[in-house]
C-alpha cells in the first residue's frame, strides 16, 4: 500500500511542473537564409567579426522580415532526433556572451581551496 501512495505521489510531484527554458523565437519556413551577408551595425558599418563567431559556433544568418537573425538547431533533450530551432537577434546574441563571460569569470573567483593533506 506504501509502494502504491508513493508512486502516485511521486507522479503527481512530476507532472506538477514543467521546466522553463530561454524564450526562443520560432521561424516560419519561408525565411530566407542570408547566405554570407554581415549584418550591419547601428552606424551602418558591417560588423564581420560577429558573423564569424556566430557560424563559429554554429549559427546561420537568417533573414525574417528585414531582420538579421542569428539562428541554431538544438537537439532536443532526451531524443537524437528532434531539433529546436532558436533565433537570436545581434542584441541577444551579444547580451548571451556578455552573460556567459560573467558567469565564467565568477565562477573561477569561487575556487575553494583544496582541502585534506
Amino acid at each position: 500500500m506504501r509502494a502504491v501512495i508513493f508512486t502516485i505521489a511521486l507522479i503527481a510531484t512530476g507532472c506538477a511542473g514543467a521546466p522553463s527554458g530561454p524564450p526562443t523565437r520560432v521561424i516560419s519556413k519561408a525565411s530566407q537564409t542570408v547566405p554570407d551577408a554581415p549584418p550591419a551595425t547601428k552606424g551602418g558599418a558591417i560588423d564581420p567579426a560577429l558573423v564569424l563567431d556566430a557560424k563559429r559556433r554554429g549559427y546561420s544568418l537568417v533573414n525574417e522580415n528585414g531582420e538579421i537573425l542569428y539562428c541554431r538547431q538544438n537537439l532536443r533533450t532526451g531524443s537524437h532526433v528532434t531539433t529546436d530551432l532558436t533565433c537570436l537577434t545581434e542584441k541577444e546574441m551579444t547580451q548571451l556572451h556578455e552573460q556567459t563571460q560573467r558567469v565564467l569569470q565568477n565562477s573561477q573567483l569561487q575556487v575553494p581551496p583544496p582541502q585534506g593533506h
